[in-house]
């Protein structure tokens, strides 16, 4: 294929999709971008109600939290596989449907925090804590492990696994069959089967994998392209790695909508996009949540919003447990014009994941607006602003929300407040609503508030 470029003076929509094979590989330009993180592409007839596929905890539904293994290697440069071999963990069990589990990102809160088992039980109203710690000297590798119950803080179970790096995965499967054991419980033949898409049986590709997706966690530009060749390392050693291609082309397509690109040595404005869905159909040979998550954001940048809620509700049914999941699905609903719906979306978010990042808060404010409940829109989003003041999600409905109740000097502020400056064209060229008077309604009120046309 050849790549044809035009220079306007106007912005102009994506380019169609270039379907080429090729190896290689959001802060975001695209606010709805903000939410995700994690790719592949996707096409399903799903017409599911995505709201219906929300539950709550109950009482009697197992919860656990794992938290991050401590690195005894002596040796700071394997934080990487500590903490990967965790997420791993975090990641295997929040397939199952009837098991409630805490986030990474609050885990690793509670680490830094060094709470003990018993007060992480108790503030998160949880059941169960499993901890431990690795020990990685060259090639041979040490794994503790402890399932602790979270009201008396004893041991429901223990064990240590010695062997080589060539065991990790192995360990990682007994780790994971001990604890369904443990908690009682039960899985399907197509519950066992989804712990292992999208995975590797080469434990030197997983080790690779490890090291790219940590270092793409930092999510900056530098981390950015420290992380590909890692990545790519993991997809040469195992072509059929769904999970490493799902990550480069989650981090294609953030470094396209955060305008990255150059520090990953492309030069034209959708090169970044087209990589991203190069590597997305890989993904999709053996997909996991992760990469339905990121489909569904690729759908939005192309405007196809039927396609964007079936991949979305895909992906919510894959990863029952993944608060970004949610939070995407909130995303989702909001600019399919269902805010209601989207209320669900982001709450299940929250109570997966307690630490949420500010971007969750704006989200839920933006719901709120969309249903012309202003009081608790400028609540959520006052609160996002506090945490995030430049956080470009929050900004406009801020200004949006404080217009529709009068208060045009506190709207004023915001805009004046704001450093790399915003516009209602720049925001419509990015908020792809389904409804078009979602949009005029929300334009009508960031011009009331100040906010340059």
């Amino acid at each position: 294929p050849v790549r044809v470029y035009q220079v306007t003076d106007e912005p102009s929509p994506p380019a169609p999709p270039v379907r080429k094979k090729r190896s290689g590989q959001f802060t975001a330009i695209a606010v709805a971008a903000l939410i995700i993180a994690g790719a592949a592409w996707v096409y399903t007839q799903s017409t599911s109600d995505p709201a219906g596929q929300i539950t709550s905890q109950t009482d009697d539904t197992p919860s656990i939290i794992v938290m991050p293994l401590d690195n005894l290697s002596g040796d700071p440069a394997q934080d990487y596989f500590a903490a990967g071999l965790s997420d791993d963990i975090t990641t295997d069990l929040s397939q199952m449907h009837d098991l409630f589990v805490i986030a990474r990102n609050t885990a690793t809160d509670y680490a830094d925090r060094g709470v003990n088992p018993r007060e992480i039980a108790d503030e998160l109203g949880i059941k169960y804590v499993l901890g431990g710690s690795v020990r990685r000297v060259g090639d041979t590798l040490r794994i503790n492990v402890q399932l602790i119950d979270g009201q008396s803080g004893s041991n429901l179970w223990a064990e240590r696994y010695d062997g080589s790096v060539d065991d990790v995965l192995t360990f990682q499967d007994s780790i994971i069959e001990s604890i369904t054991a443990s908690l009682h419980l039960q899985m399907d033949p197509i519950q066992q089967d989804l712990l292992h898409t999208g995975e590797t049986d080469n434990p030197r590709a997983y080790d690779a994998y490890l090291q790219g997706y940590e270092t793409f966690s930092r999510r900056t530009k530098e981390s950015f392209a420290a992380a590909l060749p890692h990545l790519e390392r993991a997809i040469e050693l195992d072509p059929d790695y769904g999970s490493a291609y799902a990550v480069l082309a989650a981090l294609y397509l953030e470094a396209y909508l955060s305008q990255w690109q150059a520090e990953l040595g492309l030069i034209y404005p959708h090169e970044g996009l087209v990589t991203a869905e190069e590597y997305l159909e890989k993904a999709l040979e053996r997909p996991t949540s992760r990469a339905y998550q990121v489909a569904s954001m690729i759908h939005h940048v192309y405007n196809r919003h039927d396609e964007m809620m079936a991949a979305i509700n895909t992906a919510v049914r894959l990863g029952p447990n993944d608060s970004e999941g949610y939070a995407v699905l909130a995303l989702s609903l909001i600019l399919n014009g269902q805010p209601a719906d989207a209320l669900l979306a982001i709450d299940k978010s929250m109570s997966l994941d307690p630490s949420y990042p500010p971007v969750r808060l704006a989200a839920k404010g933006t719901a709120y607006h969309m249903l012309k409940d202003y009081d608790a829109a400028l609540e959520y989003l006052e609160r996002a602003y506090v945490r995030n003041p430049v956080g470009p999600l929050t900004i406009p409905l801020l200004i949006a929300t404080y217009a529709r109740l009068d208060r045009i000097a506190d709207a004023e502020r915001v805009v004046a407040d704001y450093p790399y400056g915003l516009s209602v064209r720049f925001m419509s060229e990015h908020f792809l609503f389904r409804n078009p008077e979602d949009w005029d309604d929300l334009a009508e009120a960031m011009l009331k508030g100040g906010m340059p046309g």
